[in-house]
C-alpha cells in the first residue's frame, strides 16, 4: 500500500500541470507569481496532497503495528 500511494504521489508530481506548478512554486515562488501561476492555491494544494500522505501513511502503520487506545506505556 505503501508503495501504491509512494507511486500515486509521484506520478502527480512529475506527470501533471498541478505537479509542475507545485515544482515551480517551491523552487521560485516570484517567478511562478510572474508565469501565472497562483501560488496560494498551490501552496493549499501541497498541504492538503502532505496531510493526505501522512493520513495514509497512518493507516499503513496501524495495519502494520497494531495498538490499543486504551493501553498504558510505562
Amino acid at each position: 500500500m505503501s508503495f501504491i500511494v509512494l507511486g500515486l504521489l509521484f506520478a502527480i508530481l512529475r506527470f501533471t500541470k498541478l505537479g509542475r506548478a507545485i515544482r515551480a512554486t517551491v523552487q521560485n515562488p516570484t517567478a511562478a507569481r510572474l508565469l501565472g501561476i497562483d501560488t496560494r492555491m498551490v501552496s493549499a494544494f501541497g498541504f492538503g496532497l502532505s496531510v493526505a500522505t501522512a493520513a495514509a501513511a497512518g493507516a499503513v502503520y496501524g495495519i502494520v503495528f497494531p495498538f490499543n487506545p486504551g493501553a498504558t506505556t510505562t
